[in-house]
C-alpha cells in the first residue's frame, strides 16, 4: 500500500506499508514500531501483539497520547480488556485494526497535528 500525503511539519510520516516493511521517512522498517510526532523506536520490545502486556503500555502511558493507534499486523487482533481499561483510565483513546489501515489512520491523524501515538506490528 503506498501512502503519497506527506507534511514536512510533522517529523515522522508513514510512506508506505506493505510486506517488505513500513516505510517512515525512507527508511525501512521490518520489525515492531512505536511512533509518535517525535519518537520513533524500531524495534521495540515485542514482535507479537499477543505478547502486549500492561508493561508495555505504561511508556505510552507516560508520553500522554490523546489516542493509540495499534497495527496488529496482516489480520485484526483483539487485546485484553484490562490493556484497553488501562489506557482508558489514563485518558488515552485506542483503536486497533491492521497494520495497513493503522498507518492510513496514523498519518491522518498527525497530519491533523493529533497528540496520537502508534504501535505496528509487522505485515
Amino acid at each position: 500500500m503506498q501512502i503519497n500525503d506527506e507534511n514536512s511539519n510533522n517529523r515522522y510520516i508513514i510512506k508506505k506499508c506493505s510486506q517488505e516493511g513500513i516505510i517512515i521517512n525512507n527508511i525501512n522498517y521490518k520489525k515492531t514500531i512505536l511512533l509518535n510526532l517525535k519518537i520513533l523506536i524500531s524495534p521495540w520490545e515485542i514482535d507479537n501483539i499477543k505478547d502486549l502486556k500492561e508493561k508495555h503500555l505504561l511508556y505510552i502511558v507516560k508520553t500522554n497520547p490523546k489516542i493509540l493507534i495499534i497495527g496488529s499486523g496482516k489480520n485484526h487482533i483483539h487485546i485484553d480488556n484490562k490493556l484497553i481499561f488501562l489506557l482508558y483510565s489514563n485518558n488515552i483513546g485506542c483503536e486497533i485494526m491492521n497494520s495497513y489501515a493503522a498507518c492510513r489512520t496514523y498519518n491522518l491523524l498527525a497530519m491533523d497535528n493529533r497528540n496520537v501515538c502508534s504501535i505496528l506490528f509487522p505485515v
